[in-house]
């Protein structure tokens, strides 16, 4: 399992297609795009800063894989 955090811009099917390189057995790939609504609560949206905690995402993603690979089993 692949899981990636960055702050640069990227290219969705070049990120793919980097992914199907390195993984040819690989069935699926799953993202989450988001798009940011130009206003919220009747305001107009000018900016958006997002932030994470790497440590803990990571952390957090760690169980989601143990959790997977004890269902299916891998």
């Amino acid at each position: 399992m692949m899981i990636k955090i960055q702050k640069e811009n990227f290219n969705v099917e070049e990120e793919i297609s980097s992914i199907k390189k390195i993984h040819s057995n690989v069935g699926a790939v799953t993202s989450f795009i988001g798009y940011v609504r130009d206003n919220n609560n009747n305001a107009n949206v000018e900016s958006i800063n997002l932030e994470v905690y790497e440590k803990m995402a990571y952390k957090q993603f760690e169980k989601i894989v143990e959790k997977t690979n004890f269902k299916w089993n891998l």
